[in-house]
């Protein structure tokens, strides 16, 4: 006669019979057209069927600042962002994603530990975003950095460092045997002098530790600024209202001074003269954005889906960067979007931002997009290395501040870059 199962073998016993049920609980659904909803293939608008298992999710679009230490030595990309998302495509996205995919539970880090890893590792890549971005892990980690760092030891990735710059917090987490190396694109960059600010002694005082500096000057070019919408004829305004979602046979339009304006029910949009759209919906009852949860990613997502559908193909050389979501005293999340033009902010107009969006709960109530398309022109802005700029920055009273590459568009028509001190948040 057999002795009793041990725990441990009921266990095994357990978790077998639930992978066959789940394995067969997939198959079925697969073979039904529920698999389509579930996934997103179908028809229908299913935006979170199925969130019972957490998924490693990075920010849409690639960082705007790499630098990479290889066999040659250090190579720091920044201000081209053609070059930073032909690097990043080319295996750095595969080494962040899968670290994050295997990343254990995060450990309290701190900037020396950082500052360490940079100066005696002999291998590591450092990812900016510029902003916080959020990013969660199939572990079940998730939270918000503004830089990546990740360590090889061995030839292998072995550790995955992040800042958070708006609590100021480090932290690290091991990333186990991830048999991630280095990538062929990456280990072939050559040198190019790019390198912390802790690292420089004239910098170290002035400039904040995490930021990358060059002895050269930066090569921004100048940009056309132009608005997409000026001239919009009726046939164009009917095409963005159905883009919008709105029904054109329940619609009423008027003109006002500004430019016009489109009610469906509760619902108002104006299209100024200027190039802005702003939109103010109902905050009760059925909202017709949403989002899919109240998770500051997939606020992100709803926004960026709105920015997506109004601005395809209209911004011409920029693309759109989330530099910041506050929560409001009522309640109310807010994101501000800017344009970014080769790895630099673009200042628009009185605002500086591009975009700004309104949730309450999942629901987007109001949004206010300034349409712009910029062209890239042969002439470059006279732009001062980071040396000469953090020291017209210390005679104002800025030191220890962070210096960002900002192109300001004034409505000139004609951008121009210059440096600017980053205030707190």
């Amino acid at each position: 006669m057999r002795g009793k199962l041990t725990r441990r073998q009921i266990d095994r016993i357990e978790n077998i019979l639930m992978a066959v049920l789940a394995c067969t609980a997939i198959f079925l659904v697969s073979q039904t057209n529920l698999f389509q909803a579930f996934t997103g293939q179908g028809g229908g608008q299913n935006t979170a069927a199925y969130t019972a298992v957490q998924t490693t999710q990075l920010p849409q679009g690639s960082p705007v600042a790499l630098m990479v230490r290889n066999d040659q030595g250090r190579c720091g990309l920044r201000y081209d962002q053609a070059q930073v998302d032909r690097v990043y495509d080319q295996g750095l996205y595969d080494v962040l994603f899968h670290c994050l995919d295997r990343m254990e539970k995060p450990k309290k880090s701190s900037r020396e530990d950082w500052q360490q890893v940079v100066t005696q590792s002999d291998a590591w890549v450092c990812y900016d975003y510029l902003y916080n971005v959020p990013f969660s892990s199939a572990s079940g980690q998730e939270g918000t950095a503004r830089l990546f760092l990740v360590s090889f030891r061995n030839g292998q990735a072995d550790v995955l460092y992040g800042y958070d710059q708006e609590t100021g917090a480090y932290w690290s987490s091991q990333v186990g045997t991830s048999g991630l190396t280095m990538p062929v694109q990456a280990q072939g960059l050559d040198p190019n002098g790019v390198r912390f600010a802790f690292e420089d002694p004239a910098l170290a005082d002035l400039l904040p530790g995490y930021m990358m500096v060059d002895d050269k000057a930066p090569a921004s070019l100048v940009y056309a600024s132009a608005n997409p919408l000026a001239g919009l004829d009726e046939s164009g305004l009917r095409a963005m209202l159905e883009t919008a979602g709105f029904n054109l046979q329940a619609v009423s339009i008027y003109e006002s001074a500004d430019g016009t304006v489109v009610r469906e029910g509760s619902d108002t949009i104006r299209i100024q003269q200027d190039g802005s759209i702003i939109y103010h919906g109902t905050e009760s009852g059925e909202a017709r954005y949403e989002a899919a949860s109240r998770k500051e990613s997939d606020l992100r997502k709803g926004a960026e889906e709105v920015l997506s559908l109004l601005t395809a193909d209209q911004t011409g050389a920029a693309r759109f960067l989330c530099q910041g979501v506050r929560e409001e005293s009522d309640g109310s999340v807010v994101l501000t979007y800017s344009y970014l033009l080769d790895g630099g902010r673009v200042s628009l107009g009185e605002n500086g931002w591009a975009a700004r969006f309104r949730f309450r709960g999942e629901a987007l109530t109001s949004f206010e997009i300034t349409f712009r398309q910029y062209t890239a022109t042969e002439t470059h802005s006279a732009v001062p290395p980071e040396r000469q700029a953090a020291a017209a920055a210390e005679v104002q009273g800025q030191t220890g501040k962070e210096l960002q590459l900002c192109h300001r568009d004034d409505g000139s028509g004609l951008t121009q870059a210059l440096w600017t001190v980053r205030e707190a948040g």
